[in-house]
C-alpha cells in the first residue's frame, strides 16, 4: 500500500509540474503585448508564441505580418530588392523594417500629392515597401515595433533620402516629412538582385511609377490544382473535431442536414456553423452571447491588434484542421469602431491567389466575433512549371499610368491555378 501512495504521489507531482508552462502558455495566449511588461522574461516567451520574432505572424510560415510582397532599396542611385519570393523578401525586410517603422510612428499630418511629385521622389534614394491589399498604417507601424494611431490604410510605403514618406490611399496618393533622413543599412550584405521603378525609365511611364522591374524576372511558377477539403468525410486527412474546435464547438452539440445532406449545420444556443462539401465553413452569432469574444479584458476592447490576433489565430486553427499549407494575408479592414470586416487572401510560396470570393472574411461587432465565412481550398503541386510574361514585357504593353503589375495565381479553363501579370489600380 505504502508502494502505491508513493507512485501515486510521483505522478501527481509530475502531473503538476507539467502544467506549469501549459498554465503559462494558455495565460500567454489571452495577453496583448501591452499587458506584458518589457523587461520581463515573459515579454520575451509571449512574443515567441503569440507575434513570433519579428511581428504578428499573419501567415502558417514564420514571416511577419508587416512583410511585404515587394521590397527595395535604392541607395547611390542603384536599386536592390525582391517581390514574390518569400525568401529574398524577408533578408530585405528584417534590415529595413525599423527604419521604416520609426517613419510610420513619426507625428505630422499627410497631405495630398500626385504621381508626378511620386515619380520624383522615386529617382532619390530611398526605402520601397509594397503590399497586395491596403492596410491600416497603426497596424504595421504596431507590427514593426512601433506606435502610431494612423488609421490611414495604404498599398504602398515610399521612404525617400529627403525624409518625405509617400503612401497610396483608396483616395489617391499622400506624404508627409518626418525625421528619418539617414538610415543605417549595409547594403552590402543584402542580396544583388537589381531592378528599376517605372519612374526611372521613360519606357515605362505608362503604369504606376512605383512597379519594380527587376532585370532577373521570375518567368516561370509552378502549376498548382486545387481541391476542396470535405470535413463530412472522415477518410479524407480532414478533422472535424479541429474545425468545430476552432469555434469551440464540440462533436456533441445538434446538428442537422441542408442541401440535400451537402451541408451540416452544428447549433449552439446562439451561434450556427455551417460545413459544407464544397469548402465553405460558415459561422454565425444570432446574438451577442453567441459572439466569440475578442479580449477578456476592457482595456484592450477597441485594440486593433488585439482583434487581429483573434482573426489570425481562429484562420490558424482552421488551416491545420485540413492540412492547408497555403499562406493566409490580410488584405484588408473595413468598418467603423463597431464594426470591422477583416478580409484575408491565400498566398503560394509568397504570390497571391486571385478568386472570386475572398479566402476568409471576419466580422468584429463591438469586441465580437459575430461572423467568420471560408471557402477552403487546398492547393496541390503538379509538377508543371507554366511560363510568365516578364514585368519589362508586360510593363511596355501597359496603356494606363494608375495601374501597376502585381503576379497573381488565377484559376485557368482545366480549374488549375497558373501564375500570370496582371495590372492592378
Amino acid at each position: 500500500m505504502q508502494k502505491r501512495n508513493k507512485l501515486k504521489n510521483l505522478i501527481l507531482f509530475v502531473s503538476f509540474i507539467a502544467m506549469i508552462p501549459l498554465t503559462a502558455l494558455a495565460w500567454l495566449s489571452y495577453l496583448d503585448t501591452s499587458s506584458v511588461p518589457e523587461d520581463s522574461i515573459f515579454a520575451s516567451l509571449y512574443q515567441r508564441v503569440t507575434y513570433g520574432v519579428s511581428g504578428f505572424e499573419i501567415k502558417t510560415g514564420n514571416n511577419p505580418a508587416a512583410m511585404p510582397t515587394r521590397i527595395a532599396i535604392k541607395d547611390n542611385g542603384i536599386t536592390n530588392g525582391a517581390q514574390y519570393h518569400e525568401a529574398s523578401v524577408s533578408v530585405f525586410y528584417e534590415s529595413m523594417h525599423e527604419t521604416i517603422g520609426k517613419a510610420l510612428a513619426n507625428q505630422g499630418e499627410f497631405q495630398t500629392t500626385d504621381l508626378t511629385d511620386l515619380k520624383q521622389s522615386l529617382k532619390l534614394n530611398g526605402i520601397y515597401f509594397g503590399y497586395e491589399g491596403s492596410l491600416p498604417i497603426s497596424l504595421l507601424a504596431n507590427w514593426m515595433g512601433q506606435t502610431s494611431k494612423d488609421e490611414i490604410a495604404t498599398d504602398i510605403i515610399w521612404l525617400d533620402e529627403n525624409g518625405t514618406l509617400y503612401i497610396h490611399t483608396i483616395s489617391g496618393f499622400k506624404k508627409k516629412n518626418t525625421d528619418i533622413k539617414k538610415w543605417d543599412i549595409d547594403v552590402s550584405k543584402l542580396p544583388t538582385n537589381k531592378c528599376i521603378f517605372a519612374a526611372d525609365d521613360d519606357m515605362f511611364q505608362k503604369i504606376r511609377p512605383d512597379t519594380l522591374i527587376f532585370e532577373n524576372d521570375i518567368v516561370q511558377a509552378e502549376k498548382y490544382s486545387v481541391s476542396v477539403p470535405d470535413f463530412l468525410n472522415a477518410q479524407n486527412g480532414t478533422s472535424l473535431t479541429n474545425l468545430l474546435s476552432a469555434f469551440s464547438y464540440d462533436l456533441y452539440v445538434n446538428r442537422y442536414e441542408e442541401n440535400q445532406g451537402e451541408t451540416m449545420v452544428f447549433v449552439e444556443d446562439y451561434s450556427t456553423l455551417h460545413v459544407s462539401k464544397d469548402g465553405t465553413v460558415v459561422f454565425n452569432a444570432s446574438a451577442n452571447e453567441g459572439g466569440i469574444d475578442v479580449s477578456s479584458d476592457p482595456e484592450y476592447s477597441n485594440e486593433l491588434t488585439v482583434q487581429m490576433d483573434l482573426a489570425v489565430t481562429l484562420i490558424r486553427e482552421v488551416q491545420n484542421s485540413m492540412g492547408d499549407t497555403s499562406q493566409a494575408m490580410l488584405y484588408a479592414i473595413t468598418g467603423n469602431n463597431d464594426e470591422k470586416v477583416f478580409t484575408f487572401i491565400q498566398c503560394i510560396g509568397g504570390i497571391p491567389v486571385k478568386t472570386e470570393k475572398p479566402f476568409a472574411q471576419l466580422v468584429i461587432q463591438n469586441n465580437k466575433l459575430m461572423e467568420a465565412r471560408f471557402q477552403l481550398k487546398s492547393f496541390n503541386q503538379t509538377g508543371v512549371q507554366t511560363a510568365v510574361i516578364p514585368t519589362r514585357q508586360a510593363a511596355a504593353a501597359s496603356n494606363n499610368e494608375l495601374f501597376r503589375l502585381m503576379l497573381v495565381y488565377t484559376q485557368d479553363e482545366q480549374m488549375n491555378f497558373t501564375a500570370q501579370c496582371v495590372y492592378r489600380f
